[in-house]
């Protein structure tokens, strides 16, 4: 005699965030970006009247910060921490001369790479990539400051600008996969048909 078995099981799409962030993260940290772009470049020189020196630990600042607003698990903090100590330590040789300054520029962009790693143990992810990313990025810096003086701001000020880009096209893109799972099949009816030496399941 044939059997007829119907199971329906409904599916829900669950929105999966990175351990430690917290939901919104991406909007919250490209909004502390934007400000600070925006910031330098009305504040920092040519526009504003602040002197470059303050720039790099505006932007590193803007990184912790962002990092901060995500919560942990926000993967800003790897490359925010050596920006952040190399503005602090051009900062610290601006207002008081003295011989060796680069030196504690390099030293000061170590430490800030040793503190990243050492908050990755503690729900912060810093990697070799963040980190070294972190480091190119105040090479660059070093270099338009170099040759070509107060386009710096504007290397930086868009480099914050690209950073929001792409926390917002991560928005746009982990709402689409959600909607792509939310519209799919929601269950499925299986009936089976038993019969000596046969059996036939059908999805419906």
């Amino acid at each position: 005699m044939p059997v007829v078995r119907s199971d329906r099981t409904e599916g829900h799409a669950k929105e999966r965030i990175p351990a430690g962030e917290t939901r919104g993260g991406e909007l919250r940290r490209a909004a502390v970006l934007l400000a600070c772009a925006v910031v330098a470049v009305l504040v920092i020189k040519p526009f504003g009247p602040a002197a470059y020196h303050w720039l790099p630990v505006l932007a590193g600042a803007a990184l912790v910060l962002a990092a901060l607003v995500g919560g942990r698990g926000s993967r800003f903090m790897g490359p925010g921490l050596p920006v952040l100590f190399w503005g602090i330590g051009i900062v610290i040789t601006s207002h008081f001369h003295f011989t060796g300054d680069y030196t504690l520029t390099t030293g000061m962009i170590g430490f800030g790479a040793i503190t990243a790693w050492a908050l990755s143990d503690r729900g912060w992810p810093s990697n070799s990539f963040a980190v070294g990313g972190g480091v190119v990025f105040i090479g660059l810096g070093e270099f338009i400051h170099g040759t070509y003086g107060e386009w710096a701001t504007f290397y930086i000020a868009m480099t914050l600008g690209l950073l929001v880009a792409l926390e917002i096209l991560s928005v746009r893109t982990d709402r689409r996969d959600r909607a792509t799972v939310g519209s799919g099949a929601t269950g499925e009816t299986l009936v089976e048909r038993s019969k000596p030496g046969r059996r036939e399941v059908s999805t419906v």
